[in-house]
């Protein structure tokens, strides 16, 4: 089956820049809200909180609705994710694109949503120089000691081996999770990249799986051939 299902291009981004990653593969970034509370998390380091400035309708590029699908055997999440791509303008020092996300689960879906993890796609090739949340979602509570209803991510994270993101809102009994009726905040990244093609979102935990189509970074190399492709129409 082919990796890749549609393209996006950005012409213009700054692909070739090399910048400093904010959050690295195999890297963490807790939320600030654990600042001083004592627990995992609590010393960060963090990733941001609210929108960043290009986060912005006018800077839009794509969106993407999707239905969860459920998997058999499991008990079911009912639902959709939205994933935008986002212009980044290059500000004399950074710019890309940027890639956000939200989960909402329908009233009759099961409950207990924890953990959101993109797929591979090829985030390896990209650089996310800053990662965060707006707190903008409505979810539920767990645990007595450090929790919260906003919908922002208890960590999030970048896998060790493909580099795909990915975000946890609870760990343990501590923080917050999606049930029924639930969405969560919008979980954004930057990253350097100069398109978006289309891959996976998995979602899991209290017994239940579901997986949904989202917006995500391209392969390097098909980039690198449509940009020589436009090159060599613009000589034309």
């Amino acid at each position: 089956m082919k990796r890749m299902m549609c393209i996006g291009l950005l012409i213009g981004a700054s692909s070739g820049l090399v910048r400093a990653g904010s959050l690295p593969i195999g890297g963490v970034e807790f939320n600030p809200f654990l600042e001083g509370q004592g627990i995992t998390g609590t010393n960060g380091p963090f990733y941001t909180e609210g929108l960043p400035s290009w986060l912005t309708p006018g800077n839009l590029l794509a969106s993407l609705t999707s239905p969860i699908q459920s998997i058999s055997g499991f008990l079911q999440f009912r639902g959709t994710v939205q994933s935008f791509v986002y212009n980044i303008p290059f500000d004399g020092k950074f710019g890309g694109v940027g890639f956000a996300y939200r989960i909402i689960l329908n009233s009759n879906s099961t409950n207990n949503l924890n953990r959101a993890s993109l797929g591979p796609s090829f985030w390896e090739s990209a650089n996310i120089w800053d990662a965060g949340a707006d707190g903008s979602g409505i979810s539920s509570p767990v645990g007595t000691s450090v929790f919260w209803d906003d919908g922002d991510p208890f960590f999030i994270e970048r896998d060790g081996f493909t580099g795909a993101p990915a975000w946890s809102l609870r760990l343990g009994t501590d923080g917050t999770e999606l049930d029924a009726g639930n969405r969560s905040a919008l979980v954004w990244f930057a990253t350097d990249g100069v398109g978006w093609t289309q891959s996976d979102i998995s979602l899991l935990d209290g017994g239940a799986l579901g997986a949904a189509r989202v917006l995500a970074i391209p392969e390097p190399a098909t980039i690198s051939l449509m940009l020589l492709a436009l090159g060599g129409l613009r000589r034309r």
